[in-house]
């Protein structure tokens, strides 16, 4: 072993027995001083010599002001020294916070009403001055629960009072503007104060809600930079701006949108909206008939031609013509005094149909006198009776008879082409109005090109086997077209 390296190991054991433990450079815990009573006891003592101090500073400081103030009421007498002293503080006057009704104040009120409800007409009242010493010895005598009792509905009452002052609507117009001047006045001082103190920029924008209100459009502003960012963002000056707020506020969305067109329409479609409303509540609905049965149409058959109703049995009835079969003249005798007009199909059965299907004979569509000829073919109802129809007449008075059209004179619904549903059916794919005419839609003028109107050139040479290959083609092309 040399002496270096015998050196070396005496310096690493030194090191060892000389070495301090190790702690970590980060601690979880902050490290704290510990004060003893002693020190909290003096640091308390400076604490209370120093806020006194200070106080006393801000006394003499606000004897100074109010001196001032008094010098400035001397000069203008008009308002007294603590009004200049809030100028010269800039204090709010505004109270973060509302202070809440006094129980005492709500005890008096309640005791003083209750012994002037006696006094009769022609005397004074009493007075708070002479009866406020037994009153508050009486409020003094009393707990602090029976006070609550005693003005609990009293204090309710007091509340209502001051949030109705402060929410009340006013009837007149001229209170409706006196009271937007005063309280639009003492903001715009509040924010100029404001201002003054902290730098706060403000804009304050007071529109009406109604167009009867007098009054307009109020604008307020504490820098001249509020109107040039309006200027540049809105491409408005404030007065400006303000207009376009209030007939926004008025007629909202639907004034920016809707014509005089669009109103008209819209008020028409109200009107006549309301009256079908009306009417249908004067009319009771509508009115539904049912199908009379055999029994009653045999009935009102007998009354229409002055006949007794027989019974359901009867031979005259069952062996007599069917309704179909009877003319015009049959079922009503002719009058010449007007008749009352009714519906085509009133003399007609409303149970059955007149019309009949071809091949398909009436059982009763021969009279008793007449017997069938078998040589003859079948007619059907319909021609029967447009044969009645034309041997008899109908009276003056009688109403027109419409002739029953048979199954196979109905025409059928023909189809249509592809190309009228295509045409019938056809979505407009444009924004239309409320009374279906399209708006229109100015669309965004496009920057012209810079070479529009101007003639390309050709290039200048050209490969003469691409221009020879093109004119044979021309040719053969006429060629072709000849010949055909």
């Amino acid at each position: 072993m040399t002496r270096a390296e015998t050196e070396l190991i005496q310096m690493t054991q030194e090191r060892r027995e000389n070495a301090k433990t190790r702690t970590p450079w980060r601690h979880r815990k902050k490290g704290q001083y510990k004060l003893t009573n002693i020190q909290k006891a003096q640091r308390k003592i400076a604490n209370l010599d120093r806020k006194e101090t200070l106080n006393q500073m801000l006394q003499d400081a606000r004897d100074r002001v109010m001196e001032i103030a008094g010098e400035m009421q001397k000069r203008f007498p008009r308002h007294n020294d603590k009004y200049y002293f809030r100028l010269i503080m800039q204090d709010s006057r505004l109270h973060a916070k509302s202070r809440n009704p006094s129980r005492w104040n709500a005890f008096l009120s309640q005791e003083m009403e209750r012994r002037n409800a006696g006094v009769t007409d022609g005397r004074k009242n009493v007075s708070e001055e002479a009866r406020s010493q037994e009153i508050a010895a009486v409020w003094r005598s009393m707990t602090k629960d029976e006070q609550i009792a005693a003005t609990e509905e009293r204090m309710q009452l007091i509340a209502d009072r001051r949030s109705a002052r402060q929410r009340k609507i006013p009837t007149a117009p001229i209170q409706i503007f006196h009271d937007t001047r005063a309280t639009t006045q003492n903001i715009e001082n509040e924010l100029r104060a404001l201002n003054a103190r902290t730098g706060r920029n403000a804009l304050l924008v007071m529109t009406s809600p109604h167009a009867t209100d007098y009054g307009q459009p109020y604008v307020f502003h504490t820098s001249q930079r509020i109107v040039d960012f309006l200027m540049l963002t809105m491409r408005s000056t404030l007065p400006e701006f303000a207009m376009k707020m209030e007939g926004y506020i008025l007629s909202g969305v639907q004034g920016l949108r809707q014509s005089y067109r669009e109103t008209i329409i819209l008020l028409k479609r109200e009107a006549s909206r309301i009256i079908n409303d009306k009417l249908r509540e004067v009319s009771g609905g509508a009115t539904y008939f049912r199908a009379m049965g055999e029994d009653e149409w045999r009935e009102w058959r007998c009354k229409r031609r002055g006949l007794d109703v027989p019974s359901v049995g009867d031979n005259a009835l069952e062996s007599g013509p069917e309704p179909s079969d009877l003319s015009p003249s049959e079922i009503e005798p002719p009058s010449t005094s007007p008749t009352p007009v009714t519906s085509a199909s009133s003399d007609a059965r409303p149970s059955e149909s007149t019309a009949s299907t071809p091949g398909r004979t009436p059982t009763s569509s021969t009279s008793l006198t007449e017997s069938p000829d078998p040589s003859t073919p079948d007619v059907s109802g319909a021609g029967m009776l447009a044969t009645s129809l034309a041997s008899a007449p109908p009276a003056l008075s009688s109403p027109p008879l419409s002739l029953p059209v048979p199954i196979d004179a109905v025409p059928f619904a023909t189809s249509t082409t592809s190309g009228a549903m295509h045409t019938r059916f056809v979505s407009v794919n444009v924004v239309t109005g409320s009374d279906g005419q399209p708006l229109a839609v100015v669309s965004r003028q496009r920057k012209t090109r810079s070479d529009k109107g101007k003639r390309k050139r050709k290039p200048a040479a050209e490969d003469a086997s691409t221009s020879t290959t093109a004119a044979e083609l021309n040719s053969r092309k006429k060629s072709k077209a000849k010949a055909a």
